[in-house]
């Protein structure tokens, strides 16, 4: 199985508590392909399966990646798309309407449906939550 992860990085504390459960999903055998963007420069992994967008450089004015990005990001070969985006960033939720993945996950916001499956967080919880929690209906939802 194929994943697409889609976030947003705000802060340092999302990119290292997603990384641990990226690993782990690694030693499932689970293929993970990543999608982050955030404003200002990370250090990147010579990873073809990763992509960072930086919002200040490689976005038009309207939040819209430029061509190389974007064909990149749509050719993520994903069965499933987890997005943790959680309404943040427009470039992200522009991308993941546009993959050509068959069942995306996220979180549920106001009266969104965008998903094929999404969850409501209470509010106050990290993006690692979210994550975690995904990652559990989808393991229980295989299981059955």
């Amino acid at each position: 199985m194929t994943l697409a992860l889609f976030w947003s990085c705000f802060g340092v504390e999302d990119q290292g508590s997603i990384t641990p459960q990226l690993k782990n999903l690694g030693a499932m055998g689970k293929n993970v392909y990543c999608c982050m963007s955030g404003h200002g420069d990370i250090a990147l992994l010579n990873d073809p399966s990763f992509v960072y967008i930086n919002k200040t450089k490689t976005v038009n004015k309207y939040g819209i990646p430029d061509d190389k990005i974007k064909m990149k990001v749509l050719g993520f070969p994903a069965d499933i798309l987890i997005d943790l985006s959680r309404g943040k960033c427009y470039t992200l939720k522009l991308l993941m309407l546009q993959h050509p993945s068959t069942f995306k996950v996220g979180e549920r916001l106001g009266d969104e449906s965008l998903y094929d499956f999404s969850i409501i967080m209470k509010g106050g919880e990290r993006t690692s939550d979210l994550f975690e929690n995904l990652l559990f209906y989808l393991q229980s939802i295989r299981s059955k």
